[in-house]
């Protein structure tokens, strides 16, 4: 070995050491390494550098954003209520629809994105169901892994073995490529898990969290039976007026606190202030103070409705309607004034429902208690209000908000604009005059222009260390394949499983890329194994890609541990699962995902094809 290539080689060994330690972080490491290699002369700053400007990086900080749009506007929350509406609280229904519907959605978007959207939607299916969450998270993580394998774009080391194979010459990967390995892996996985779910049970996990949800404070306040979904009809004499002119808006015993309102895409939640006007047919959220309220009277009043609440206190509606609790500071206008009259609060269009002070509730006389230092208080309203009110008011502190701000959707109105522009970034990447990173950029201008995204928004959405990361490890490629290392990596390979012919071949690579996946990141396996593998083909004089394939599919098939994937550490998290648990229920279906992968591959990518 040259000196060189065992500094290259100690250089990775260093890398791989601080991936598994944790420190620093995955993307300290990367800038660490382009720093290291270049120093060391084995690569040009300009190759370290090179990958900011491979379009394979940009192509996945646009999937990103596109995958933002689709949370943003909702879709993947109407996903949620349709799988609340159709599984009900069958469990073998449940887990079968989650993970069509979870490997769908990350065929064209985030996988991680798509399991921090699903945490708390299958928490609430479990709280409603009646089913342990932990039987439910595991195949959530499945699912998404496997999403990997059905089309090109649906995770990063698709890419990256992608751009490996155009960077040597080869012509790339269609769309849809992979998607003849990964629908039958990822039916198996559901059959397994229908098997294995029995096997989890986890240790709690979040619902031994610190951060309070929507029905905590409904008991911690006492809002039981203070809520009333009324609509108004068309005789009503509410129509074409004012909450302020009716005094609905702060009625000291029954005072709406927002208005839901039928739109194109389903209801939108207005905020109700003052000046908010009424039209027929909408549905107002009643909250009542006085245990005597006498609600039938008051609808006969207004010509209003009562309408099915299956949920306390609006926690139904948690997609619009959200909480916030908030605190009273020293310096603040609301001392010694009651909350109700408070302009800073009505403003926002938030409506203060419960108080707390001495850690006591205050379940009466709202309206006439006057505030002090330190008061807690629970508001509610529409989310885009409560988030306002917390972004620029000073008297009042925000302390917690609910689990449920994670799922607020902020331009729900805007969902089959992005579902239209999703449909036609995949049209452009099938077809073959238009690059798949250009299809990418126009689909996030449209989405940009149509309002799913917004500049400050887009920018958030790109998870920045993956990219700093693919980044970092690339130059690696280019130092072994330099120094030999490359070269040799591919004979050890063939010197142990030369003779075992294709199929077996390929199940090296397999579990070699697996075993390496089980320890760091997928993307930083598929960055060091890809030129490996494409060595051993060119070794062979065999074709590249049943190599590059097979290694695709291993590098999502990271199954067994809950450190080797964000998705599988935010389930493992969620859920309470031991090491022990991911490596009982993720080992069979790697082993599953090889077998059908081994027999397969060969199949469609001949390895020595004639």
């Amino acid at each position: 070995m040259s000196t060189d290539l065992l500094m290259t080689v100690a250089c990775l060994a260093c890398a791989i050491a601080m991936f598994l330690i944790g420190r620093p972080r995955s993307d300290a490491v990367a800038l660490i390494m382009i720093v290291a290699l270049s120093l060391s002369g084995i690569v040009t700053v300009n190759e370290a550098l090179a990958g900011f400007s491979d379009p394979n990086i940009v192509l996945i900080a646009a999937l990103f954003v596109l995958g933002d749009a689709l949370a943003r506007t909702g879709v993947a929350q109407r996903v949620g209520d349709y799988l609340i509406e159709r599984g009900g609280s069958n469990e073998r229904r449940l887990v079968v629809l989650i993970m069509i519907i979870v490997g769908i959605m990350g065929s064209v978007m985030s996988s991680t994105a798509v399991v921090a959207i699903f945490i708390p939607i299958v928490i609430r299916i479990a709280r409603q169901s009646g089913v342990s969450r932990a039987r439910m998270l595991m195949p959530v993580s499945m699912a998404a892994l496997t999403s990997g394998m059905l089309t090109l774009v649906a995770t990063t080391p698709n890419l990256v073995i992608n751009s490996a194979l155009v960077y040597r010459g080869y012509r790339p990967f269609s769309f849809f490529a992979i998607t003849p390995l990964g629908a039958p892996i990822l039916a198996a996985s559901i059959g397994w898990m229908l098997f294995a779910r029995r096997f989890l049970n986890g240790t709690g996990g979040a619902e031994a969290t610190t951060r309070p949800s929507l029905n905590d404070w409904v008991a911690r306040y006492s809002l039981e039976g203070r809520a009333f979904r009324l609509e108004v009809g068309a005789d009503s004499p509410l129509v074409g007026q004012t909450l302020g002119h009716t005094g609905l808006d702060d009625d000291p015993v029954a005072h709406v606190v927002a208005i839901e309102r039928r739109a194109r895409m389903g209801a939108t939640v207005l905020p109700a202030t003052a000046d908010s006007s009424i039209a027929p047919g909408d549905v107002l959220l009643l909250d009542v103070e006085s245990a005597s309220f006498d609600v039938q009277a008051f609808c006969a009043r207004y010509a209003l409705a009562m309408r099915r609440m299956s949920g306390a206190y609006f926690t139904d509606q948690s997609h619009d309607v959200g909480m916030a609790e908030v605190i009273v500071p020293p310096d603040s206008s609301l001392v010694g004034n009651v909350a109700r009259s408070s302009s800073a609060l009505r403003r926002h269009g938030v409506t203060v429902v419960g108080l707390r002070r001495a850690d006591a509730a205050l379940e009466q006389d709202l309206q006439a208690t006057q505030l002090k230092v330190g008061d807690t208080l629970l508001v509610v309203g529409p989310w885009i209000d409560i988030f306002s009110m917390q972004s620029v008011e000073r008297d009042i502190v925000c302390l917690a908000m609910p689990v449920e701000s994670d799922a607020y959707v902020p331009v729900p109105h805007k969902a089959l604009h992005a579902l239209a522009i999703m449909a036609l970034v995949i049209a452009m990447m099938l077809t073959p005059r238009v690059p798949n990173v250009l299809a990418g950029l126009i689909g996030c201008l449209l989405m940009g222009a149509s309002g799913c995204v917004s500049l400050d928004s887009a920018y958030r959405a790109i998870h920045w260390r993956s990219l700093v990361l693919i980044v970092g490890m690339l130059p690696f490629s280019i130092a072994l394949q330099r120094t030999g290392g490359i070269d040799i990596a591919a004979d050890a390979v063939l010197h142990v499983a030369g003779n075992w012919g294709a199929h077996g071949l390929l199940g090296a690579v397999f579990l070699l890329t697996l075993v390496i996946g089980t320890v760091i990141s997928g993307t930083a396996t598929a960055v060091l194994m890809a030129p490996v593998v494409l060595a051993m083909a060119a070794h062979l004089h065999a074709s590249p890609y049943p190599f590059a394939m097979t290694t695709a599919v291993a590098a999502s098939a990271a199954y067994m541990s809950p450190i080797s994937t964000p998705v599988n550490a935010l389930v493992s998290t969620a859920g309470g699962y031991r090491f022990r648990e991911f490596f009982t229920v993720g080992s069979p279906a790697a082993l599953g995902a090889l077998v059908i992968t081994v027999m397969l591959v060969p199949l469609i990518w001949p390895v020595f094809p004639r």
